[in-house]
């Protein structure tokens, strides 16, 4: 398949499914495609999952999942601390190189090493949507690591585009079902709250005061579960609201 035929199809595909395991699916036939063998999706967005442990979407081995959960790796993860502070994307080895790893750092990855996890040949790309904290696309063990940084580099555009469409889908998955839709003024509200507008600003824009706008921004965080209006816009923006 063509590379521009596989990245259509796989954007594509990412839109249209309704399953966890239908996105595993789709990014390990991609990721196939172009010569990468294991990824892991970790979303840690509190806007969408109320849950202490990240969404994670991933074909490692279930052994090395229940693991990283079980023992909150996530946590102390360097990749996923590095992935916080920095939106570019990054080598494993380039990282662990630079940076002092500690104690519990690196007892986590010897733990790894120990499930097969070739932490000296990973990359990841760190993806932001507006509004939302933030999540990655970790990218291992190659079928052949001699061609990786080829690889990185000649679908690095494509591998952006996919982990940004992965992210918001995932997102969409994770929400709870929203029983009512936002009004046509609710999505106003949050469209001018995406551009930076605060209440002030929305009110003199759309023509009604502080208080309404403060009384649609309540309601449509109402409907969509969550406590801020950046938790708002980035959810409704998933749903495609705004």
């Amino acid at each position: 398949m063509e590379d521009s035929s596989l990245i259509e199809t796989v954007l594509n595909d990412l839109q249209e499914a309704n399953e966890f395991e239908d996105l595993k699916k789709i990014i390990s036939f991609f990721l196939s495609n172009i010569g990468i063998d294991q990824f892991a999706f970790i979303c840690n967005d509190s806007c969408v999952s109320k849950n202490q442990t990240p969404l994670i979407i991933s074909n490692y081995q279930t052994e090395w999942l229940d693991t990283y959960t079980k023992n909150k790796y996530y946590k102390i993860d360097p990749i996923i601390k590095k992935t916080i502070k920095d939106s570019i994307p990054f080598h494993w080895n380039e990282l662990l190189i630079k940076n002092k790893t500690t104690i519990l750092e690196e007892e986590f990855l010897q733990d790894a090493k120990k499930h097969l996890i070739k932490i000296d040949e990973g990359i990841t790309i760190p993806t932001y949507v507006r509004g939302q904290n933030f999540t990655s696309l970790n990218l291992c063990q190659y079928s052949d690591n001699k061609h990786a940084k080829k690889i990185e580099k000649k679908y690095s555009y494509h591998l952006l585009s996919v982990a940004t469409m992965l992210h918001l889908r995932a997102i969409r998955l994770n929400a709870p079902i929203i029983d009512k839709k936002l009004t046509k003024r609710e999505k106003e509200c949050l469209f001018w709250a995406s551009l930076g507008k605060s209440q002030e600003e929305t009110g003199q824009i759309l023509g009604v005061s502080t208080r309404t706008i403060r009384f649609h921004n309540e309601n449509s965080m109402a409907k969509l579960d969550v406590k801020n209006i950046t938790s708002a816009v980035s959810l409704a923006t998933a749903f495609g609201y705004i």
